[in-house]
């Protein structure tokens, strides 16, 4: 049988115990995970003492596991921190994308960048700040400090909720700015976590 990934954890109430047995990346862009244990998935009182399901992440858009999935210890409890939403749900992917232009120096760059990573964090973004501030192509604070130095440059681009949060750090500096909204671009993708991993992807569902 073959279920959305999104409709079976709503659905159903996950029990364990639950243990990986293999991952695997079957094709571009796609990745395979099979799991056995107590067969929560079929909901009901007859259920067998043990079972398999595997879950498929297709059209992945980025992505990794997390380390304490792969030198997991003797715990039958692997999928604890399971879920599966749609990207657009999630409190900081929310809203269109948004481009922030400022017009005057910021005086204190690298409370911006602390400010905003405490920020995605209370939020269990799984980016940092550097994800959404304009760091320039090495990803370095010496180059977001020389950028947030110049009269005019682009700070940031990111989703609308991230943006307003921005917006009023720089408020508080004094600092000019302008923002330009462009388009929505979470779509239906789908947001999966796994541990302290994660999958964007087009596609997730599992089959038994």
């Amino acid at each position: 049988m073959r279920i959305d990934l999104i409709e079976l954890l709503n659905s159903k109430e996950l029990c364990h115990p639950t243990k990986i047995n293999f991952m695997e990346s079957t094709f571009e862009r796609q990745f395979r995970i099979e799991v056995s244990g107590y067969p929560w998935w079929l909901g009901n009182s007859q259920t067998p003492s043990e079972g398999k399901i595997c879950f498929h992440i297709e059209d992945i858009i980025e992505g990794c596991v997390g380390a304490e999935v792969i030198c997991r210890d003797c715990s039958e409890e692997d999928l604890e921190n399971l879920s599966a939403n749609l990207l657009a749900e999630q409190e900081w992917a929310k809203g269109v994308q948004c481009e922030i232009f400022c017009s005057s120096p910021l005086a204190d760059p690298f409370s911006l960048y602390a400010y905003l990573d405490d920020y995605l964090g209370s939020l269990s973004c799984p980016y940092s700040a550097n994800k959404y501030l304009n760091m320039g192509h090495e990803k370095s604070f010496s180059n977001f400090r020389n950028i947030t130095l110049e009269k005019r440059y682009l700070l940031s681009n990111a989703p609308e909720k991230i943006c307003v949060v921005i917006c009023e750090f720089l408020k508080g500096q004094k600092v000019d700015f302008n923002v330009i909204k462009s388009k929505d671009i979470s779509g239906d993708f789908i947001y999966l976590t796994l541990g302290e991993g994660y999958f964007i992807c087009g596609k997730a569902y599992a089959t038994y």
